[in-house]
C-alpha cells in the first residue's frame, strides 16, 4: 500500500525537478530582438551568459529556456539591468547584452 502511495508522488517530484524556472529578479527584465530599433538608446551595462551542463536531466528545449532565465535575472541582480539582447543561443549555453532602457 504505501510503495502505491509513494510512488506517483515520487514521480510529481522527480517532474518538477526537470522544468526550467525564472528566478525572482529575472521578472523585471524584459527579451528583446536584436534588432529592435528601440534598444539604441539603451545603456550597455555588460555581458550576460548561462550554461547548464549536458548532465541535465531536461529536455535540451528546456535547457535553452532556462539559460535565458538564468541570463535575465543575472542581468537584473548582476548590473541592474531591465532589457537583455541574446546574441546566441545553443543546446547547453547562451550568450547576450545587459542594457538599461527605462529612464528612472
Amino acid at each position: 500500500m504505501k510503495i502505491k502511495l509513494l510512488s506517483p508522488l515520487l514521480l510529481i517530484l522527480i517532474a518538477g525537478c526537470n522544468t526550467a524556472s525564472l528566478p525572482a529578479g529575472g521578472v523585471n527584465v524584459n527579451i528583446a530582438p536584436t534588432n529592435a530599433a528601440y534598444t539604441a538608446n539603451c545603456e550597455y551595462l555588460g555581458k550576460v551568459s548561462s550554461q547548464m551542463g549536458k548532465w541535465s536531466y531536461m529536455p535540451v528545449w528546456e535547457v535553452r529556456k532556462q539559460n535565458i532565465y538564468n541570463m535575465r535575472a543575472e542581468a537584473y541582480y548582476k548590473y541592474g539591468a531591465d532589457t537583455i539582447v541574446i546574441s546566441t543561443v545553443q543546446d547547453y549555453f547562451a550568450v547576450g547584452s545587459a542594457l538599461k532602457c527605462r529612464k528612472n
